[in-house]
């Protein structure tokens, strides 16, 4: 991995859950600023992990991603957080960027997000 990153410029971390984000954050930290595009999907309501999950792109699944409050978090604390991090690092997000799932997928058209690009 040392030898790749020796070499890198720029990367491209698709996925907004917890390892993308933690992986986007250490190579900012690694390339500067400007230099990491982190690919994650759009908010959708029907991705939502159980009610008031607005199923974000960002740090899917986490209850204070929605507007339920909880103690001293709440209201989007931890996607609000690493957003504003991600920002200060010079990190790029693509919201409404997905990759598509694949032509033999068994997961039909629900798993095809409207508006992303191939």
């Amino acid at each position: 991995v040392e030898a790749v990153l020796s070499n890198a410029s720029s990367a491209l971390v698709v996925g907004g859950g917890l390892t993308g984000v933690e992986l986007a954050a250490e190579l900012a930290e690694k390339l500067g600023p400007g230099a990491v595009t982190l690919a994650v999907g759009p908010t959708l309501p029907r991705r939502g992990s159980y009610p008031g999950d607005p199923g974000a792109g960002l740090l899917p699944g986490f209850r204070d991603t929605c507007n339920q409050p909880l103690r001293n978090l709440g209201r989007g604390g931890v996607e609000r957080y690493a957003r504003t991090w991600l920002a200060r690092a010079g990190v790029s997000i693509l919201k409404s960027w997905a990759v598509p799932p694949p032509a033999d997928s068994t997961l039909g058209a629900k798993a095809a997000l409207p508006g992303a690009r191939p």
